[in-house]
């Protein structure tokens, strides 16, 4: 299971149950989100990535269908310009 929270102070990512180190970014560290598709085009090939402002970019979830990752990034997308000041 992996949480993912984005609010106007950053965007953490904690998976559990078992311990996987956790990620964070503060909010002014936050350009955007994409997904990028893997080479192979299978089906759970996609992942979310969140860039800065030096546009280099870091992967937050991967093994997601194209569906879910272009959701999952809209969603983030969408969150990151309502929590823009």
């Amino acid at each position: 299971r992996t949480r993912i929270v984005l609010g106007p102070t950053g965007l953490t990512v904690k998976s559990g149950p078992i311990p996987w180190p956790s990620f964070t970014r503060e909010r002014r560290d936050i350009v955007a989100f994409d997904v990028h598709r893997g080479s192979n085009r299978n089906r759970g090939s996609c992942s979310v990535r969140v860039f800065g402002p030096d546009q280099r970019a870091k992967r937050i979830l991967g093994t997601l269908g194209e569906e879910e990752a272009n959701y999952l990034a809209s969603e983030l997308n969408d969150a990151l310009r309502e929590s823009t000041p």
